[in-house]
């Protein structure tokens, strides 16, 4: 990049803080903050039960202290594999307290994949399941290893070498850094070979305040996240969107429709992002099971078109399905509202995020 660009760029950073939009807020600060006020909070409800923030900031405190006495700096890259369970969580904010640059993937990564991560991203840890619906990830990290030259810290749960429940040590959870890049996540790859994009936490945590701000969400709602984490929706707009808000997570790891409407139902869920597919299945449970999903007043859906009808669909159930487009690179740039008119709902993408540009075409006209 040309030192001009350079320049361009640092001059608009530095405005965006000079306007409060960019702050020096982090995912572990938030996390250390809550966990200091309202330690017995539930933060975070997985397959194997509730953990509260209290516990968050504990556990994640000795993960990070002793990824650090395994030679993890500042700066150094954590890639994390985890399905939606709670020490995916842990793993995370352990990374961004170091700081380090968590680098989370999708479970059903494998080979091929993994070893594009480990030549691009050179990564100084990796946590992975042992067997996850049937597949040996501790082989696989090591043929990967043994096939790249790179050889990250292995952190297994469940069974391994290095497990994650012995992987700790006492530390307290260190706040992170705002302006240095803290998040290495790669795009779906459905058209070229996936991209690394980074992202500072005053990039993503400016997209999840405005996500919050916008649709008009309280402390009091509950987000439900069903799509992995290891991917950007389910990282940046389920596990950072409630951390860092203070809200109750709710995972679902294995999808299945009749889950997911049980799992709203119970508990209370009013907020999630996720694919169409996802909408569809959920619409379907909820018409089968005769029940309406009252409290999910925001399901933010993109990824694919959504079909008008299915829109209405889960208006019918009580479901309040809001369309946007959004990407790895820019996060949601565009999303309906809850007062947004009815046609807009159904027929389009929303209009702009605040504070947020848009721009159509390569000479288009600039929209904000």
């Amino acid at each position: 990049m040309q030192p001009s660009a350079l320049g361009a760029l640092g001059a608009r950073a530095e405005a965006f803080r000079r306007a409060g939009l960019w702050d020096d807020t982090t995912l572990a600060g938030q996390v250390a903050d809550r966990a200091a006020s309202s330690p017995d909070t539930v933060a975070v409800v997985d397959a194997d039960g509730r953990h509260t923030y209290g516990e968050l900031a504990g556990d994640a405190a000795r993960l990070a202290a002793w990824l650090r006495q395994t030679g993890v700096q500042p700066g150094d890259v954590v890639s994390v594999q985890l399905p939606n369970r709670y020490e995916a969580v842990v793993s995370a904010v352990a990374v961004l307290s170091i700081p380090g640059v968590l680098n989370p993937l999708l479970p059903n990564y494998r080979h091929h994949e993994l070893a594009h991560v480990f030549t691009t991203a050179r990564p100084a840890a990796i946590i992975t399941p042992d067997v996850h619906h049937g597949f040996d990830h501790r082989a696989m990290v090591d043929e990967v290893a043994g096939s790249t030259g790179v050889r990250p810290v292995h952190v297994v749960v469940g069974e391994g070498a290095i497990r994650f429940a012995d992987a700790v040590a006492d530390g307290e959870l260190g706040r992170g850094e705002a302006t240095t890049v803290s998040e290495l996540i790669f795009t779906s790859g459905t058209e070229a070979t996936p991209k690394a994009i980074m992202h500072t936490e005053e990039t993503a945590g400016f997209s999840v305040r405005v996500a919050y701000d916008d649709l008009g969400l309280t402390p009091d709602d509950v987000v439900w996240m069903p799509s992995p984490v290891g991917h950007s929706t389910g990282f940046n707009y389920g596990v950072r969107f409630a951390l860092h808000h203070g809200l109750k997570l709710v995972l679902q790891d294995a999808w299945d429709g009749d889950t997911a409407a049980r799992l709203v139902q119970a508990e209370g869920c009013s907020y999630t992002l996720a694919a169409t597919t996802f909408l569809q299945d959920l619409v379907g449970a909820a018409h089968r099971a005769g029940v309406k999903l009252t409290s999910l007043r925001f399901f933010g859906c993109g990824g694919a078109p959504v079909p008008p009808v299915l829109g209405r669909a889960a208006a019918e159930r009580g479901i309040g399905g809001l369309r946007l487009y959004g990407s790895t690179e820019v996060l949601v740039g565009t999303w309906n509202r809850v007062d947004s008119p009815e046609a807009k709902k159904t027929d389009t993408d929303g209009r702009a995020m605040s504070h947020v540009e848009l721009k159509v075409g390569g000479d288009g006209e600039l929209f904000t």
